[in-house]
């Protein structure tokens, strides 16, 4: 990989010398596209500036200082995300675009990593040319899930990590986040968390599902919750929903599931969002929640 990265630090297109030097923040940029499936340019703005910004709720957000401000960072961004996607590829070497946009459901741009967008910032997953535009939304508010534990010092695993048991620095995990439940008509439903939060150990985590959908079927939640609390190394389960209705299905669910008896701690709450952004408010949350972050691990938790 180190060869390879070296290599094209300065992309050209259509083989000339008339290209556009890869940067380390292009390649930050990438690596985030690539861990959260996909990001809008909001995103960013949060992970490289303060929350005056980007934040709607910060008590500066309004200024008009940092209202322009936040103009200027959003073309910044989009302007060089646009560039990345129009390197045409070489040739000889198949080198570009690095990043890709496709158009979500509510009109905003996902912006994603490429095949090649993942082989130039060293990512260690394999990538894709295309995502599925209809799963952006539903990645966007897993990442400003995630983004919001982290910016508090918590470890998150991203669903790409979860899935490939890789994190983000390339370090393989053993932890069982996919949880098994044999389902009454005999299959096995094997299920993991959109999110997960970590313990020190990484022996345990909390389990985040980031839902949107206002039509799932309610026994789709029962057999999710069955799987979760079959699994030991499940320390509680969130459900983030975008939407009351959303919440009163997982809650039906949950009680087909759990019954009254259960073990397994299971948290419901309505985020819906603000300005696009679905808010967790580190510094305001409930006292459940950072219950559950308090009693999963101490040591790891940075003061905010």
């Amino acid at each position: 990989m180190a060869n390879v990265q070296s290599s094209i630090r300065y992309i050209s297109r259509n083989g000339s010398n008339n290209g556009i030097r890869f940067t380390e923040r292009d390649q930050r940029r990438i690596a985030m596209l690539g861990r959260w499936y996909t990001l809008n340019v909001t995103h960013l703005i949060r992970a490289e500036h303060p929350p005056h910004i980007w934040w709607p709720l910060h008590p500066e957000y309004n200024n008009t200082e940092n209202r322009n401000a936040a103009q200027r960072a959003f073309h910044t961004i989009q302007h060089r995300l646009n560039k990345l996607r129009r390197i045409e590829h070489e040739p000889s070497r198949n080198l570009g675009p690095v990043v890709g946009a496709d158009m979500s459901t509510d009109g905003r741009t996902a912006w994603y990593a490429t095949r090649i967008g993942g082989t130039v910032a060293t990512l260690p997953w394999t990538m894709r040319n295309r995502i599925n535009p209809l799963l952006a939304q539903h990645a966007w508010m897993a990442a400003d899930i995630g983004m919001a534990l982290e910016e508090s010092g918590y470890t998150v695993l991203s669903e790409r990590e979860l899935s490939t048991a890789t994190t983000q620095h390339g370090l393989l995990l053993d932890t069982p986040f996919e949880s098994d439940y044999i389902s009454p008509n005999g299959q096995r439903v094997a299920k993991r968390p959109d999110l997960a939060v970590l313990n020190d150990d990484s022996s345990r985590y909390i389990a985040i599902e980031a839902e949107r959908d206002t039509d799932r079927s309610i026994k789709t939640y029962e057999h999710k919750l069955r799987a979760y609390r079959r699994n030991t190394a499940v320390h509680a389960v969130w459900y983030i929903c975008a939407s009351q209705a959303t919440a009163n299905r997982v809650a039906q669910g949950a009680s087909r599931a759990l019954g009254s008896n259960s073990t397994l701690t299971l948290r419901i709450r309505v985020q819906p969002p603000t300005q696009g952004i679905h808010l967790l408010d580190m510094s305001n949350l409930p006292d459940k929640l950072a219950a559950d972050l308090g009693t999963l691990t101490e040591s790891q938790v940075q003061t905010v």
